[in-house]
C-alpha cells in the first residue's frame, strides 16, 4: 500500500507590487528601499506593457517618473539601486537598458501559491 507524499499548501495574498516582490525575496535578499525601487520600476514596466508603449522601464525619463515617486529629487540616485538590483540578480542587463526578471513580475494574479513536498 502506497502512501501519497504529504504536500502543504501557502496561499498569499499579493494586493500591490511591493507586497507580490516581498514574497520572493528570500531569493534575491533585496533591502526594503531596494523593493521599494524595484516596486516602482514593475509598476512603469506593466503601464508601458498595458499601453503598448516599446520603452525599457529604466530608461532616463522612466527613472525621473520613478524618482519622483520616490521622493527622489535627483533620479541618477536611483543607478545605486538599479547597481544593487543588477548584481543581485533582480534585473537584467540588455542592450538599451534593463529586463525585470520575469519571476519578480506579476502577470494579474490575485495570490500566489507555495506548494511543498
Amino acid at each position: 500500500m502506497s502512501t501519497a507524499p504529504k504536500k502543504k499548501v501557502l496561499r498569499v495574498p499579493a494586493k500591490t507590487h511591493l507586497q507580490y516582490l516581498q514574497l520572493f525575496n528570500g531569493l534575491f535578499e533585496l533591502t526594503t528601499r531596494e523593493l521599494e525601487v524595484l516596486a516602482a520600476f514593475v509598476t512603469l514596466h506593466l503601464h508601458l506593457k498595458k499601453t503598448g508603449v516599446q520603452v525599457n522601464a529604466f530608461s532616463a525619463d522612466l527613472k525621473k517618473r520613478a524618482a519622483q515617486e520616490l521622493g527622489y529629487d535627483d533620479f541618477n540616485h536611483l543607478n545605486v539601486y538599479i547597481k544593487r538590483l543588477h548584481d543581485k540578480k533582480a534585473i537584467k542587463k540588455v542592450p538599451g537598458g534593463y529586463l525585470i526578471n520575469p519571476l519578480l513580475i506579476p502577470l494579474g494574479e490575485d495570490e500566489v501559491v507555495f506548494k511543498l513536498k
